[in-house]
């Protein structure tokens, strides 16, 4: 070997601890923001779900419930507005 080639293994093996433990941290933080990145993916995909064909398929169902029930309060209401003018 040459001397360069021998000064510079001398040289990366001093720091081989400090570069390993960057590659790691380096690591980590890729994994962390990848998580998180697919985390908001699910919850805007799962987000666009629930607006698009949940909530209003609720609001439609809730919505035709209500109208019955008043419906049906109305009738009464004239029935017994009819018996009570009488």
């Amino acid at each position: 070997m040459s001397q360069k080639k021998v000064d510079q293994y001398k040289e990366s093996k001093k720091t081989r601890k400090q570069d390993i433990a960057k590659q790691k941290r380096r690591s980590k933080v890729t994994r962390a923001v990848v998580a998180v990145v697919c985390a908001a993916l699910v919850i805007f995909i799962c987000a666009s779900i629930a607006t698009t064909f949940v909530i209003p398929a609720i609001q439609s169902s809730i919505s035709s419930e209500l109208d019955k029930k008043y419906a049906d309060l109305d009738s009464q209401l004239i029935v017994a507005t009819d018996t009570d003018a009488e």
